[in-house]
Formats: C-alpha cells, structure tokens, sequence
C-alpha cells in the first residue's frame, strides 16, 4: 500500500503511514478524525473498535518520501496510548527501522511510554507531543498537560533527539506558566494552531496569545504557525 502524501503544516511535504486500526484509546473531545473518516465505509472500519495492528500495513514500502521530509507515523490513533500492545508498537518500530534512510515523527500524548522504547526507534526521528494549556481541561482520556511536558523533558534528555510540541487546539492558558513550561522542554519548534472544527473549546484572548508567541520567541524557540491561528490573532 502507498503512503499517503500529503501537504503538511508542520512540513512543506510529509507522508502519513496508519499501520494501526481502531478508535484511539484517549478519546479526546476535539478530535479530527471523525471528520476525516466521514461516510468512508472503509475508514469507519478501519478506525472503530479496539486499538490493533493493522497488518497489512507492513506490507508498505517506505520509500520516495524525498530528501528532509518526514514521515508522521499513526496520525489518526495515538500508538503509545497504553491500550496499544507492546507487540505492535515493536512491529511498527521494526518496520521503520527497515527504512533507515527515512525521518519519523512519532507524536504522542502519552510521552513517558515512548520513553520504555527509547531504545528500539529507528536513527533519524522527531518526537512530538500536544500540550493544548498548562490548564487541565479534562476534555480526553490521556495523562494530563503536566506529566505530559515533563516526560517530554526526560524523553529529550534521554534521546538528544528533536523533540516538538504541538499546540493545537490552544486553550485559554496563564501566560507566565505556560511559557515557562516551553522554557524549561526547550523544544526544537512549537506548532501552534486553533479549533477549526467548532467544538466551543475555551481559547485565549489575542493579547495572551501574542505576548506568549513573543515570549517563546526571545528565548530562541522555533514558532509554527498554522493557517487557523489568524482567527486568533
């Protein structure tokens, strides 16, 4: 099966590769991929019931993703959600490991289980996470914002890899706060983007968000802006 090419926010071109099926574990409220799913029989499929090894999926060759691009591997279900076996995960990671030559993104909000595999990731990654506040919104089932932005800290002590955050849905958060968190992960680049999908979530003020951007911005942290974010600022 291809990869799935696509224009990405993040990248000027990166690929996906879903080679897990299921509804993900953390079900959070907010979440894109009802709506990418739609009236496709084979994605509502696809992505209902327990999260599993979609086998076919190892069948692909990933390959002819292109010189500094990236490979965002499980973009539709979170694969270090803790109802993803141990097995699959290792299948996932062997598999990008025949592909050497690729760079991966695997971005969880549950960080501190990436770290259990720390030594079994293929050479060239990028580890990411969502931190959406530093307040505890409670709007999934994934380990909270805190633990979140802390594992991400060992992760990238442990790793010396990139590490990225993604900001996305941003909620109303306290500015001093927050952006000591980014201070202390020093991430590689933030990405940061608004609701587009109309789920009446709590977001800053445009005066909070701008003086938060200025922030991570003098102390040298790389600042992604998505398309949506203007509807904020």
């Amino acid at each position: 099966m291809p990869l799935n090419k696509s224009q990405g926010n993040m990248y000027d071109w990166s690929a996906t590769w879903n080679p897990l099926a299921g509804k993900c574990p953390h079900n959070c409220s907010y979440c894109y991929v009802p709506s990418v799913v739609g009236g496709k029989e084979a994605l509502k499929e696809k992505y209902s019931g327990k999260a599993r090894l979609y086998e076919k999926e190892l069948k692909t060759k990933l390959t002819g993703v292109g010189k500094d691009q990236v490979i965002f591997v499980c973009n539709m279900i979170d694969m270090f959600a803790e109802d993803v076996t141990n097995n699959a995960v290792m299948n996932i990671l062997d598999h990008c490991k025949k592909y050497s030559e690729n760079t991966y993104l695997f971005q969880s909000k549950n960080p501190g289980r990436m770290l259990e595999f720390i030594g079994h990731f293929p050479t060239n990654v990028i580890f990411g996470t969502t931190i959406e506040s530093n307040r505890n919104y409670f709007l999934s089932d994934a380990p909270g914002v805190w633990e979140r932005i802390h594992k991400m800290k060992d992760l990238k002590d442990s790793s010396k890899r990139p590490v990225m955050v993604s900001i996305e849905p941003i909620l109303d958060f306290d500015v001093d706060v927050f952006s000591s968190w980014f201070i202390y992960l020093d991430p590689d680049f933030v990405s940061i983007g608004a609701d587009s999908k109309k789920n009446r979530l709590p977001e800053p003020a445009s005066y909070k968000l701008n003086e938060f951007v200025s922030i991570l911005k003098a102390n040298n942290i790389e600042i992604r802006e998505k398309k949506n974010l203007g509807r904020l600022m």
